[in-house]
Parts: C-alpha cells; sequence; structure tokens
C-alpha cells in the first residue's frame, strides 16, 4: 500500500527507539585508501561476455572502478563496518566507499531531506521502524539476486527473524546487518559492597525484587533497578516474557491491552515505585554514568551500547552483564532486532553494479566474520559464537549468546505507520509515568494503535 512520501515520512524520527548502534552524538567521515592490487588470489574472468566468478570471490572485473556513499547514524560500529570495507578492497581496489555518520535523530532528518530531493547516498543503513516506507516509495533497490554477485552469498545464512524484516511482496531489500539484544548490566561493586552474589542468567523477577530490597536506599541517592521508560531498552522485554507483547506476531492488532501484558506492566511500575530513580534522573543521566557514580546497582542495555562501559577506564571493571530476568512461571525474553544494509533505486550502471557487489560481499560469511569484534553482532549464522570469542574478555558475552542460540529472542516489531502508532502507545506509557492507572492506559493506547494499524490495510 503506497503512501505519500510526504505524509509517510513526517515525524519519522520522533521515536525513542535507538536500535543497534545507539544514539550518536558526533558525525565522522571516513574514506578508503586504495591498494596498488589485490592481495587475494580470488580473480574473475569474462566468458562469452559474461563475467563469472571464482569459488568465492565477486563477478565484476577485479578493475571496476566506482566511488559510493555509504551512511548510517551508528558510529560506534566504526571499526567493525571499516574492517568489511577494507577485506572488499582487497578483492575490489578501486571501488572506493566512503562512509559517513549522524546522530540518530540527524540521520533520519537528512535521509528524508534526500529521499524527497532525489539525493540518496548510494548505501543506506535501514532500521525496522523505517524500511517499508522507503521500499513502498521506490527509494531501495530490490536485493533479492544477490546471489548472482558471488562470494558464496545466500540469504539462507542469515536469521529468518531478520530476513522477514526486510522482505516484502517475496522480495529482499535489504541485506540483513546484524542483530543484537537487551542484557542486564549489573553494578560489580554495589553488589560487593551488599554482599550480594552477582545476577546470573537464570534470575527470576522474584530474585531481581530481592536483590533491589538490599540495594536501594534512596535516602542515600542508592538505586537497585532502572525501571525507565524505554520500550526496546526497557520494558517491552517483559511484557512478552509474561505472555503478552506490542503486537500480534502479524503486526495487525495491538497486544499491550492483553490481560499478560498489563500484568507486567503493573510488576514494572511497582519496581518503578520502590526502586527505581525516578524518569527526571533517568533522562538526565545515562544508564553508564550512573553505575559509574554507584547510584544504580542494575539496569537494561542493548549489547550496542555497550562499548559506552568497557571503553571508560573507570567502569570497564566494575561492570558486567546478565541474561534478562523472567518470571518464575513464564518465559525467557529478550526483545532482538537487526538493521540493513540498502541500495539506492536510480544508481548509474557502474555505481549499481559495484554497489550490489559490495552488498553480496557485506552479507558473505568472510564480510561478517571480518566484523565481529566491538559492539555489533553481525548477523550471520553461527557468527554470534565467533563475536562472543572475540569480545569475552570486554565482558560476560555469553550472557548473549544464552539469549540468542536458546531462541530466546523475541523479533522487534515494525509496519508502515509504526512511527503513528508507536507513538500513541508512548504518549500513554508516559501517562502510567505519570501515576495514571496502567490497564486504563494500556487500553487506550490499544484503541488507537489498532485504528492506525487497520489503515495499513493488512
Amino acid at each position: 500500500m503506497k503512501k505519500i512520501l510526504a505524509v509517510l515520512l513526517a515525524g519519522m524520527m520522533v521515536t525513542s527507539l535507538v536500535a543497534c548502534g545507539g544514539e550518536t552524538t558526533t558525525e565522522s567521515t571516513t574514506e578508503e585508501t586504495t591498494t596498488e592490487e589485490t592481495t587475494t588470489e580470488e580473480t574473475t574472468t569474462e566468458e562469452g561476455g559474461e563475467t563469472t566468478a571464482t569459488e568465492g570471490g565477486g563477478v565484476l572485473p577485479a578493475d571496476h572502478t566506482a566511488t559510493l556513499t555509504y551512511v548510517s547514524w551508528n558510529d560506534t560500529q566504526n571499526v567493525q563496518n571499516q574492517a568489511t570495507i577494507d577485506k572488499f578492497n582487497e578483492y575490489y581496489p578501486n571501488i572506493q566507499i566512503e562512509i559517513s555518520y549522524s546522530a540518530w535523530n540527524e540521520y533520519w532528518n537528512k535521509l528524508e531531506a534526500a529521499a524527497s530531493s532525489g539525493t540518496l547516498n548510494d548505501l543506506v543503513t535501514q532500521h525496522t521502524n523505517n524500511i517499508e516506507m522507503y521500499v513502498n516509495n521506490g527509494f531501495v533497490e530490490d536485493l533479492t539476486n544477490l546471489a548472482d554477485y558471488g562470494f558464496d552469498f545466500s540469504y539462507d545464512n542469515h536469521p529468518e527473524g531478520v530476513k522477514r524484516l526486510f522482505r516484502f511482496d517475496d522480495k529482499m531489500w535489504g541485506v540483513p546487518k546484524d542483530i543484537d539484544c537487551i542484557v542486564m548490566v549489573y553494578n560489580k561493586d554495589m553488589f560487593d559492597a551488599a554482599g550480594l552474589d552477582y545476577p546470573t542468567d537464570e534470575w527470576t523477577w522474584d530474585d531481581l525484587t530481592d536483590a533491589c530490597e538490599v540495594l536501594t536506599d534512596k535516602d542515600n541517592n542508592k538505586y537497585g533497578f532502572a525501571f525507565r521508560n524505554d520500550q526496546q531498552g526497557g520494558y517491552a522485554s517483559f511484557l512478552y516474557q509474561n505472555g503478552g507483547g506490542l503486537l500480534t506476531e502479524d503486526g495487525t492488532k495491538a497486544l499491550v491491552d492483553s490481560d499478560e501484558s498489563i500484568e507486567a506492566m503493573e510488576w514494572w511500575m511497582d519496581g518503578y515505585a520502590k526502586y527505581s530513580p525516578t524518569q527526571a534522573m533517568l533522562t538526565e543521566s545515562t544508564m553508564d554514568a550512573l553505575i559509574q557514580n554507584d547510584t544504580l546497582a542494575m539496569c537494561t542495555d542493548g549489547n550496542w551500547a555497550l562499548n559506552t562501559y568497557y571503553e571508560n577506564e573507570e567502569l570497564a571493571d566494575k561492570f558486567d552483564i546478565a541474561a534478562l530476568p523472567h518470571p518464575a512461571d513464564g518465559e525467557h525474553a529478550t526483545i532482538s532486532n537487526g538493521l540493513a544494509l540498502c541500495v539506492t533505486t536510480g544508481l548509474p550502471e557502474e555505481k549499481l553494479e559495484a554497489a550490489k557487489q559490495f552488498a553480496a560481499y557485506f552479507g558473505s560469511k568472510e564480510g561478517q566474520e571480518v566484523a565481529a569484534m566491538g559492539p555489533s553482532i553481525p548477523c550471520y549464522d553461527g557468527v554470534v559464537d565467533l563475536w562472543a570469542e572475540q569480545n569475552k574478555d570486554l565482558f560476560r558475552t555469553e550472557a548473549v549468546t544464552s539469549q540468542l542460540n536458546n531462541g530466546y529472542g523475541v523479533q522487534w516489531v515494525g509496519t508502515e505507520l509504526k512511527t503513528q502508532w508507536n507513538q500513541a502507545l508512548e504518549t500513554h506509557i508516559g501517562y502510567i509515568y505519570d501515576g495514571n492507572d496502567v490497564a486504563t492506559e494500556l487500553k487506550a493506547a490499544a484503541e488507537e494503535m489498532n485504528a492506525i494499524l487497520a489503515q495499513e490495510g493488512k
């Protein structure tokens, strides 16, 4: 169902979701340097006017020349992205990829303006919040045939949960880039001072609140857990653990008004009243800062944000992570999302072919493995274990693998009108934090969400 661009994109950036890379505060640009010749023995040959690839290589001639611009918001992943680009340049030294980053909100503002003016960059990182809008308005290339570009590329190697977020009309419009989950971060110093054992990956909600009872001392500005007003990074996982959620699996109806969602949100808000910093405190500071100054013992955060902890010398040795606590009679669940690399429509042939060639390498086993360092988890089956091994000295990476490898990830939901129904939900969640009744507000939110979802005609 195609919408008018100006209507679709209006307010698109108004969201608190910063999945897979988080919100950045700086803009940076990295330009690749070229090498005199490729350092791989993989070569391409032309037979009968058609270019074919040797095993494991690409299909374009090694001297194919093009300069591509690539934009993203997650500059915390620059080392990882650059590693993939540098390795690709060993095959194609004359395909230059100039990557730049913007802060989260600024990124979507720029993308909207570029889409409206026909000046989109060649390669674009897309989020599940917005991809459907760009697909329906013809701004991204159909990448279903990327296997034709060699490097042993196959969508069969990417998790189905992420693929379906970028698949419309049985076509793939983006190459899965990375996958994420929410974990619990804890302050080892505060646990040590209280004589408590550290959280485990099997903690229940009762274990969490029992620890909060000991760790919370509001008179001395000490809090057990950040029950913050954050959807993806906060309460949403806990709704699913209790059998509720945000939307039905087919994305056609709200679930926030189910008895299970209401019960989970009531538990969350009870914890907020008893053990959490106020929403004002949580808005004025960051989770890592509150843990660093021993104000906060535990919080939820995305794996994409963990670099803010381990790159801080004063914090690196005092934090660690565990899987999210779950109800004693409920299920493990953690919100899991994924990003994708998209190719813009309307490119000249030499750039389009170069962009598809890079996209195929980007989503290949080698392309994903070389990026298996840093906070982002490459979205390729099995690479999560390589990522865990390479980052194990920084934090307990098994807290991530215990969730993703055991199927605890609940796929983050996105629909064409997500910014609208999401705004309705967040408005009523805000009313709950202002002291209004949980059930009343979630039922009101669901009614508004369902009216918006009905407009999508699915």
